[in-house]
């Protein structure tokens, strides 16, 4: 088991919702007045509407640096190689994957979007200034992280990243809080690091509820320093019956085999002016991608990966909410939030299933165990989570 620094990564968040005419048409979140008549609606059984709009006026395409951009439908064969590759390993008999498609599919040259009513839920996140390490005895509020990361050379860049999680929907999870699940692809650091995050969240202000969701976050691209879902100009959505940020209300059962799974990969195209793909769970549509135009850093590969578990506090909060299922159960996967099939595409375009450069971290409240390459069904796979709460709680 590789060495366990205690730290904390803190991560100086700044919430805010952008109001002013330009981010709110720049948004993808489509308002009651929206310039972009639908061409169809479909409506949920949990109440939301999402419009189909005309995939070439989707509000990403307004970044100025895509203006006139032709949309890809499809990544090239190389990728779609390496994607199938991927689902060689399927899930264990009785585990499932969570549901983020919409039950009917949006025409074709449309993209589902959610409508909502009130300006005041369009928010937008701008996720980074700095980071800072901090001893574990340490407890400054910010973003803490559970997991494992991997670090490769400048002339050595990772091409993509996989894994499958355990969905979960923490509690005790505040209004300016939020509790989240992700793998990432970063490069850089200070005013150049750059950052693509995918995964799953609890996050009240963002979505307005205390649901599970499915989201991604984009650090530092161009002319944005911070984003979140479809407030990120240049995400270009293709998959007709995915809808960005969807609410996820069939989660994991604590203590029993009912798991669900969401499986995500990003793999960035050595063709085709080198977008980064984004597909989920076994299907074979990607759910879209980001323009490689949109980064100075990312643009050739990433040099750090992660995988595992995200909780912010904000400064003036008294306790910290949960991580994954809540508890902290090494071993013992039914209990604790897990990732498995954990890999990564090296420089060359090869997939690497038994990763050797892993590194792990914990923090205050919440910890990390089990990482290791288990077998060809499962592959490489950890757990992580707690239960937060306050400083002298954790500490117990």
């Amino acid at each position: 088991m590789a060495f366990k620094g205690f730290v904390i990564l803190y991560v100086l968040l700044y919430f805010g919702s952008f109001h002013n005419e330009a981010m709110v048409k720049g948004n993808n979140l489509i308002d009651l007045n929206s310039e972009l008549p639908p061409i169809k609606n479909i409506l949920t059984k949990h109440g939301d509407t999402y419009n189909c709009v005309d995939i070439h006026k989707q509000a990403s395409l307004k970044h100025p640096l895509l203006w006139n951009h032709t949309i890809q439908m499809r990544p090239s064969y190389k990728v779609r190689k390496l994607r199938a590759k991927m689902l060689s390993k399927k899930l264990s008999p009785g585990h499932r994957y969570a549901k983020i498609k919409l039950d009917e599919a949006c025409p074709k040259g449309t993209v589902p979007v959610l409508r909502v009513a009130d300006k005041d839920q369009l928010k937008n996140v701008s996720n980074l200034t700095k980071s800072r390490f901090f001893p574990n005895d340490q407890w400054n509020h910010g973003l803490e992280f559970a997991g494992i990361f991997a670090k490769t050379t400048p002339d050595k860049k990772y091409k993509g990243v996989s894994g499958v999680m355990t969905v979960w929907n923490p509690k005790n999870v505040g209004p300016n809080q939020y509790s989240s699940v992700a793998i990432s692809a970063e490069v850089g650091e200070g005013p150049d690091y750059t950052r693509i995050q995918f995964g799953w969240t609890v996050f009240p202000f963002q979505f307005q509820d205390s649901f599970t969701h499915w989201f991604f976050q984009v650090t530092n691209i161009t002319n944005v320093p911070g984003c979140f879902d479809l407030n990120c100009q240049g995400f270009v959505q293709i998959n007709t019956q995915v809808p960005i940020g969807a609410a996820i209300h069939d989660v994991s059962e604590y203590g029993t085999d009912n798991q669900v799974f969401l499986r995500f990969s990003l793999l960035q195209d050595p063709e085709k002016e080198s977008p980064w793909w984004l597909f989920y769970n076994e299907e074979p549509t990607p759910i879209g991608y980001f323009s490689n135009k949109l980064f100075t850093k990312l643009s050739d590969g990433a040099d750090t990966l992660k995988w595992g578990g995200y909780v912010f506090t904000q400064p003036g909060d008294e306790t910290s909410p949960q991580m994954g299922s809540g508890k902290f159960d090494n071993e013992i996967y039914q209990r604790t939030a897990n990732m498995i099939n954990v890999r990564y595409i090296d420089n060359k375009y090869e997939l690497v299933n038994s990763p050797n450069d892993i590194q792990t971290a914990e923090s205050r409240c919440y910890l990390e165990g089990d990482q290791s390459y288990k077998d060809d069904k499962v592959g490489y796979t950890f757990c992580f989570g707690g239960k937060g709460g306050t400083q002298e709680e954790c500490s117990v």
